[in-house]
């Protein structure tokens, strides 16, 4: 769930989908190798599943340092995600919903999104005029979500960085409840507000 622009690396990230390029060689080396195995007629059911678990966890793990190189796109969402890696492509429970995913790759409503698409003259928070609107601003600095913002942090703990909330979220549901609710309520907030400059500049367009 997650704009058309979020690149390619982050959005297989978020799904827990992996790229296409490591599953073509995953496919490639199973299918080889289980030839191999019928050709010298030791194939069954049994050993073809331990080869595939065996090439899938090899691709997992190519996949885990994929995503740390530092040349790839969507460095927000991989540095946030990737020392979490194994524990978010587990977890039993999360829904990744459109404003989490805002929040992990920092589209949306931030103003420095905005003002890199142009929709905005400025990449400040609006709602404090001290830094750049990010995810992390959101998170630990502006005054205006200080009361979401303790919510959360009696949820997740004092630590609101993008990566120690995921790794705090991705074995509990009660905190990854707790995340979405925070997300929901800013993305809420800015949404009504933007929805009223725009209105307020028809109005009066001077």
């Amino acid at each position: 769930m997650a704009y058309h622009t979020v690149s390619y690396e982050a959005a297989t990230l978020l799904a827990r989908v992996p790229p296409l390029h490591l599953y073509a060689e995953f496919l490639r080396r199973s299918y080889f190798r289980h030839r191999r195995m019928k050709e010298n007629g030791n194939y069954n059911e049994v050993l073809a599943a331990a080869v595939r678990l065996e090439e899938w966890n090899a691709l997992r793990e190519q996949w885990r340092i994929h995503v740390t190189r530092a040349n790839l796109p969507g460095r927000r969402t991989r540095e946030a995600i990737g020392p979490s890696f194994e524990d978010w492509l587990d977890r039993s429970s999360g829904f990744l919903t459109y404003r989490l995913t805002q929040f992990l790759t920092g589209h949306g409503c931030f103003g420095t999104y905005l003002y890199r698409i142009n929709k905005e003259d400025t990449p400040i928070c609006r709602y404090c005029n001290t830094e750049e609107d990010t995810p992390e601003h959101t998170l630990k600095v502006c005054h205006f979500w200080a009361q979401e913002r303790g919510e959360l942090a009696a949820a997740i703990g004092q630590n609101l960085s993008l990566g120690n909330i995921v790794a705090r979220i991705c074995n509990s549901k009660e905190r990854w409840n707790a995340f979405s609710t925070f997300a929901e309520r800013v993305f809420q907030r800015k949404e009504e507000d933007e929805r009223r400059r725009q209105q307020q500049m028809i109005l009066d367009p001077g």
